[in-house]
């Protein structure tokens, strides 16, 4: 595609973003070199030698006054096509000349700073860390050369420029994409070196706090930490997705939602009515009726009672505990048949709650993560969460309603 402003690429990407649900962009100039050099230092991703440039791009010496179609030149080592040659190609970043003198000079002050008190042999150039460029200027960066350019316009490090409006018969683009591409696994986690992984403690069920009055408090069980693949990518809501990886730390989560035997004795202790359960019966059923600052009054309650801390699980948590080390559905499976040794749902329930732990635990000794009560989180819910997360950390949205 050519006779495309930057102004038209960037239209491009934002629409293919709205009916992807996913983020398109330009590459910034930093990505756009590392990926044309794929990991080379030479002037051109296959070398030195000129000579070899025809087996890659179409440049002013094979193309014929023009575009050819993309990928019938080699790629580079990375499988990139066309990043020497056939169309130039914006990149996000403002042009600056000086760009690069620029940061070299703000990084020596960084590092003479750094370094005042260090041997010379400690010191090092300091780092670029994603740079993209100036915050404002007149012209855009494009990149690669293109068909009317002699070799030196295609080498890996050329830099180049025009007005964001501008269009012409050798300016095109290349699709930048954040986050990983679902259906490829192996880009949800980076790649690492495969070590003999660390022998993993085993969950422990059925620790209790003691209370003042010597009785046990609610039965807990102690999770080590980990990372799992949070979300599901063939659900039809779309809150559950992108399927993103996350990783928590080991943490406690109780064996069974709070029951009324349990809720009931902080409402005598601290003067509140007790919330209504329906006709249905208390004691051992899951406490009803208790809104998001109920459950966090209970866990300051609790906490001041045994001098440890209870808090409600984050979202993350909670799905970890559920998932149990599962990647499926629901965790002990993909059968829906199944669900109802797990839990008290719309088929089987008879419209009304029933005791806790009737049903199967899961594998990490929990009960009735599945049906009988929605359970709270600590978190706020956003719609869009999982897809603005996808690339950063598993962080709570700041706020919400």
């Amino acid at each position: 595609m050519v006779c495309i402003s930057w102004n038209d690429a960037r239209a491009y990407c934002d629409w293919l973003g709205k009916a992807t649900g996913q983020r398109y962009g330009l590459l910034s100039e930093a990505q756009w070199e590392h990926a044309c050099r794929a990991g080379s230092v030479t002037r051109y991703c296959f070398g030195d030698d000129e000579g070899q440039l025809g087996d890659y791009a179409w440049y002013s010496r094979n193309a014929d006054d023009g575009t050819h179609p993309v990928g019938e030149r080699r790629g580079n080592a990375w499988g990139l096509h066309d990043l020497h040659g056939n169309v130039w190609e914006w990149c996000q970043d403002w042009y600056a000349d000086d760009d690069y003198q620029q940061f070299a000079s703000g990084a020596e002050r960084d590092s003479q700073s750094a370094c005042r008190e260090a041997s010379a042999s400690s010191c090092e150039q300091s780092l670029a860390n994603d740079p993209s460029g100036p915050e404002s200027g007149s012209v855009r960066v494009v990149r690669g050369g293109a068909w009317g350019y002699a070799a030196d316009g295609c080498r890996s490090a050329y830099r180049n420029y025009g007005r964001p409006s501008i269009r012409g018969d050798g300016l095109g683009f290349r699709l930048s994409r954040t986050g990983p591409l679902h259906s490829y696994p192996f880009t949800l986690v980076p790649r690492e070196p495969e070590l003999e992984p660390e022998p993993k403690p085993d969950p422990i069920p059925n620790l209790r706090d003691p209370l003042p009055d010597g009785t046990p408090g609610p039965a807990m069980v102690w999770l080590p930490g980990g990372t799992f693949t949070m979300g599901q990518d063939d659900s039809p809501h779309a809150d559950e997705k992108p399927a993103h990886p996350v990783r928590v730390g080991a943490f406690s989560i109780g064996q069974y939602p709070v029951t009324f035997a349990e809720y009931d004795r902080f409402c005598a202790a601290m003067g509140r009515k007790p919330p209504g359960d329906q006709g249905w019966g208390r004691g051992e059923r899951p406490a009803i009726n208790v809104s998001w600052e109920d459950a966090q009054a209970y866990c300051a309650w609790l906490s001041e009672q045994s001098g440890e801390t209870y808090r409600l699980a984050t979202e993350a948590e909670w799905e970890y505990a559920c998932r149990a080390g599962s990647q499926t559905r629901w965790s002990y499976g993909d059968e829906e048949s199944r669900l109802g040794d797990y839990a008290w749902f719309s088929k089987n329930s008879g419209s009304k709650t029933h005791p806790v732990g009737e049903k199967l635990p899961n594998a990490w000794h929990l009960y009735d993560m599945h049906g009988n009560v929605w359970e709270w989180c600590q978190n706020w819910w956003s719609a869009s969460y999982y897809r603005d997360l996808v690339g950063s950390a598993a962080v709570r949205p700041g706020k919400g309603a």
